[in-house]
């Protein structure tokens, strides 16, 4: 099979006659053998659908999902009802003991196969599921670690190119050929804290028999992901409602009465500076503590972190407030804002001024405020156990990882409140 080829253009009419396509070999054999895997999976999906009645599969079926099934009926609903067939159809294929041979070694005698396709039939017969971690992509592949052996792989898949998240892990069946390596599956994906415990399930994987590997992948993936929710503490507003951000905005209708209030407040330590026409108020005289104030032409914003709150600040602004009048009230849920992964470059600015609002209000008296998520009383009570400790730790990061956007300073407080909480 040819590696390559090049092609010159031929003249054309209207077109100078130096004129020709590029030079560069055009790579024919990813492509190819890509469209080789593609035919080889939907022959294997029809083959794995068809077969689902035949006794050996209702008992392969059964010992993979741990209950009996009687008829074909009873375990296309069961795959229906659970989405297991991405799971259940590789696994049926590769993997099963049906036999001598896995249902996919069949495929040969009943799906004539060409060269390149019989070539990808006989190494999905020799691969197993694995662990990976995403280490990153680029035009041409996406980089995987093997975590049993911390081999790197390339795997040439456009779609995993796109999608993937770096340090993500997969469980996966990678298909690995001379020059190019295929994604044949991807059974689960986990974030990168479920690192320790894929790589000790991993570790196991050399003494279970080739059908049982999935399962236990499977069930290591439900374990990890259960410690990683155990440990996380979900950040709310001060009731425990979800985290949000609530701007009141007003019209200044006396803009020099305004700021001589605001300047006023400021002189009095009922408001801190943060910047140009920017404050957090730092007292409860013109509303809740750690809610901010900014002004921008002929609007006012007042922000803070929750409804209930929202209105407590609307009204004290409107009393202590010079020359303001009530527009409307805008709400963002911020729970999007907790993978910085995902944020858009072009929003930065704007997610910067979201997440500076809501970190003030977040940080303002945290050692002595009491926290819903832990339950109801305030930080440096709760850091007087182990597992308080762990769980104050845990949403200090959360608030940390955000303040990456916020501004080095509120990453240094973070770090100033962990240090005042453990003295």
């Amino acid at each position: 099979m040819a590696h390559g080829m090049t092609h010159n253009a031929p003249n054309v009419p209207g077109r100078p006659e130096s004129w020709s396509m590029s030079q560069a070999p055009i790579p024919l054999r990813p492509h190819l053998l890509r469209r080789a895997h593609l035919r080889v999976l939907v022959a294997g999906m029809d083959l794995a659908q068809s077969s689902l009645a035949r006794r050996d599969v209702l008992r392969a079926a059964g010992r993979f999902f741990g209950r009996p099934f009687r008829s074909a009926q009873t375990l296309s609903d069961h795959l229906n009802e659970s989405d297991a067939h991405s799971h259940f159809y590789p696994w049926l294929l590769w993997d099963a003991r049906l036999g001598e041979a896995p249902l996919g070694a069949r495929m040969m005698e009943r799906w004539p196969p060409s060269s390149a396709e019989r070539l990808i039939l006989c190494r999905l017969l020799e691969t197993e599921v694995d662990v990976y971690q995403v280490n990153g992509s680029n035009a041409h592949a996406t980089v995987l670690e093997h975590l049993a052996t911390g081999r790197c792989v390339p795997v040439c898949e456009p779609v995993l190119q796109v999608t993937a998240v770096e340090r993500e892990i997969l469980i996966a069946r990678v298909v690995e050929l001379e020059d190019i390596a295929l994604l044949d599956a991807v059974h689960a994906c986990l974030p990168a804290p479920a690192r320790r415990g894929l790589i000790r399930a991993g570790r196991r994987l050399p003494g279970l028999v080739r059908e049982a590997r999935l399962a236990h992948l499977l069930r290591a993936s439900g374990r990890a992901l259960d410690r990683i929710n155990r440990q996380t503490v979900r950040l709310t507003g001060p009731a425990g409602e979800p985290w949000m951000r609530a701007t009141v905005v007003f019209a200044i209708e006396q803009p020099l009465a305004l700021r001589r209030s605001l300047g006023r407040l400021a002189a009095a330590g009922h408001l801190l500076e943060r910047g140009s026409s920017r404050y957090a108020i730092a007292d409860d005289t013109f509303g809740p503590t750690g809610a901010t104030i900014r002004v921008h032409g002929e609007r006012l914003y007042a922000t803070t972190t929750s409804v209930q709150r929202c209105r407590e600040l609307r009204a004290c602004v409107e009393e202590g407030g010079d020359g303001v009048r009530f527009l409307c009230t805008l709400y963002r849920d911020l729970e999007e804002l907790i993978d910085p992964s995902q944020w858009d470059e072009r929003e930065e600015g704007e997610l910067q001024s979201v997440l500076q609002d809501w970190v003030d209000e977040v940080l303002a008296r945290f050692p002595d405020t009491p926290q819903a998520s832990l339950g109801d009383i305030t930080p440096r009570e709760a850091v007087r156990t182990r597992r308080g400790r762990n769980q104050v730790l845990a949403l200090l990061r959360t608030v940390e990882q955000i303040s990456e956007v916020a501004g080095p300073s509120y990453s240094r407080a973070v770090a100033t409140i962990w240090s005042d909480l453990t003295r």
